[in-house]
């Protein structure tokens, strides 16, 4: 569950894709989305689902979209290393 705190937030909203599970029809974010919100945790088990997420759907990731926010979050979060996690 996602709360829009953030511009950004409100645009993943936007983004989501609406599955139905059971009866009910329901937003679910993109992967790209899904790699953004896990990518700026500080846990190891964020890091390793940003890589097998990476390594799954890369082919099928809109990586200009992305690359943009990832950049976006590197430069306000002063982590370089960000850019980092998709180039293994």
């Amino acid at each position: 569950m996602l709360f829009a705190a953030f511009p950004f937030e409100k645009e993943m909203i936007d983004r989501a894709q609406s599955r139905t599970v059971g009866s009910r029809s329901i937003p679910i974010a993109t992967v790209a989305d899904l790699i953004l919100m896990k990518v700026i945790s500080p846990r190891d088990k964020d890091r390793h689902d940003v890589q097998r997420l990476w390594a799954r759907f890369r082919d099928h990731i809109d990586r200009p979209y992305l690359e943009s926010r990832l950049r976006e979050l590197s430069e306000a979060l002063d982590r370089p290393d960000l850019i980092d996690l998709l180039r293994s």
